[in-house]
């Protein structure tokens, strides 16, 4: 679901408007203390190796995948433990996802070179939607994600294509690659896209027998690399991330530093995949430099897109640029045109109505002290289950009574609702001694808090601390004799 505009938020992992500010420095042990003040460590490189992605999403692939925003999350995680594993300090090269957007494409199966011309020539004219998108995002390159089927015929044979990059030679104007959003993780083409961005090649043709019909000579080392397993008879051929077929790839990009069962992933100044960032990821994440004041402020909305029936989904804002401290407005709204202001911190709850299917608008503005503003839109929806959901929604028996206690049933009582350190439950109808069981259940299903206690005619009122529950929506399930009752509560 996208707000009028069509902006879809997004979860920025890092925070880098302040990178990582001991780059460049090697400290021996933990040397904090004996650090000069932070402005005398801050280096450009510190700065200009973090690289800014733009990601871009057409119609079908957000039908392609079960959610397409956390592919596309997943597919920049992917590419930055990729780095870690070939070596690549996250000083040297890091991925930052700064905007996710849908954009109005329609791709061509049969022509996936002539997709990426389109784009790449939207991405060049100063009056093209990408290019407009681009500058707004201050990305450094920019990464579409498609489901275009796309296959080319050779012959008789037919292949898919998964991917293909704009540029292999640090080209800013260029700096785009599609991907295809179903096997953007799965074959690791995502993180195989994105380093042609920043010159990484296939695998070398001459003098290789393990080159594959896509093999590439051009540079002395910058090359994927085959690594022949053979384990009890067993072929176990791996390829490293950019080799040119997708199948058997291994989450590594080749260096002759990191091997297995000794054998190693890559060799030194002819197959460098590794080397080869860590040469070029600065120069990439200057593409887009802004040094006229500020970084540009860019606001998202990090958390679920659903949530149970009659719960709250809780979200939080996830700031890059401008200059802090920020100040934050949240609002809900039915349709997307009539707001209420419901928050001003950076978490926030979002309460979702009690029908299935149906749903809530969030907005979240942004403004930082420099007096840049920005805004973040996102729907959330009430499901009873959707991907990646973890345990089963609660049911939900009653619906609330009136005034300031909730009535569970006839027979239950809690109140005060929302609390903040303590919740009642009053037994009415208690007549006899009766075993009674309670549990605080979050969203997902885990138990935070439960006893069991007697319940007694003389003393029906049951006093419970939530000091150590943390602030949200809880489920309270209570078991009264041969009847189970469940309501939601506020913990503020």
């Amino acid at each position: 679901m996208f707000a009028p505009d069509g902006k879809k938020s997004i979860l920025a992992k890092k925070n880098y408007t302040n990178p990582q500010w001991i780059c460049g420095n090697d400290l021996p042990g933990d040397a904090s203390s004996l650090l000069p003040p932070r402005e005398a460590i801050v280096t450009p490189r510190n700065n200009n190796c973090v690289i800014r992605v733009l990601a871009l999403f057409t119609v079908k692939a957000n039908t392609a995948v079960p959610d397409i925003e956390n592919t596309i999350e997943m597919t920049i995680a992917q590419t930055n433990q990729a780095f870690r594993s070939s070596l690549i300090d996250e000083c040297d090269a890091e991925l930052v996802l700064v905007d996710v957007q849908q954009i109005p494409f329609g791709e061509n199966p049969v022509d996936i070179v002539g997709d990426r011309e389109n784009l790449i020539a939207d991405m060049q004219d100063p009056m093209g939607d990408i290019n407009a998108r681009r500058d707004a995002a201050d990305a450094d390159i920019v990464l579409v994600f498609t489901d275009g089927n796309y296959a080319v015929q050779f012959g008789p044979f037919v292949f898919s294509i998964n991917g293909i990059a704009g540029t292999l030679n640090l080209d800013p104007g260029r700096a785009l690659a599609i991907i295809e959003a179903d096997v953007a993780t799965g074959q690791f083409t995502g993180a195989h896209e994105t380093v042609h961005l920043l010159a990484g090649r296939h695998e070398p043709c001459m003098g290789n027998p393990d080159a594959g019909p896509s093999c590439d000579d051009i540079g002395p080392f910058e090359h994927a690399h085959t690594m022949d397993f053979e384990i009890y008879g067993f072929d176990f051929t791996r390829h490293t991330i950019m080799y040119g077929l997708a199948g058997r790839r291994v989450p590594v990009y080749s260096t002759p530093d990191v091997e297995a069962f000794g054998v190693p992933f890559g060799i030194a100044g002819a197959r460098e995949n590794a080397r080869q960032i860590t040469a070029t990821a600065c120069t990439v994440a200057a593409f887009e430099d802004d040094d006229d004041g500020p970084p540009l402020l860019n606001a998202h909305i990090a958390g679920s897109g659903f949530g149970c029936p009659c719960s709250g989904v809780d979200l939080s804002a996830q700031v890059i640029g401008g200059v802090i401290p920020y100040q934050y407005e949240w609002s809900t709204s039915p349709d997307g045109f009539n707001w209420a202001i419901q928050g001003a911190s950076a978490g926030f709850v979002a309460a979702l109505p009690c029908v299935a299917g149906e749903g809530v608008f969030v907005r979240l503005r942004v403004t930082s002290s420099d007096g840049q503003a920005d805004e973040a839109f996102r729907f959330i929806e009430a499901a009873t289950s959707w991907p990646g959901q973890s345990g089963e929604c609660p049911e939900m028996l009653t619906e609330p009574g009136n005034g300031g206690a909730q009535e569970v049933a006839p027979e239950v009582f809690v109140f005060p609702n929302p609390t903040g350190d303590k919740i009642k439950m009053v037994f009415p109808t208690v007549e006899e001694p009766t075993r009674t069981t309670f549990g605080f259940y979050d969203r997902y299903g885990i138990n935070h808090l439960d006893a069991k206690v007697e319940i007694r005619p003389e003393n029906p009122e049951l006093e419970i601390n939530i000091t150590g529950l943390s602030t949200g929506i809880y489920f309270v399930k209570v078991v009264l004799g041969d009847k189970t009752v469940t309501r939601k509560i506020l913990k503020h």
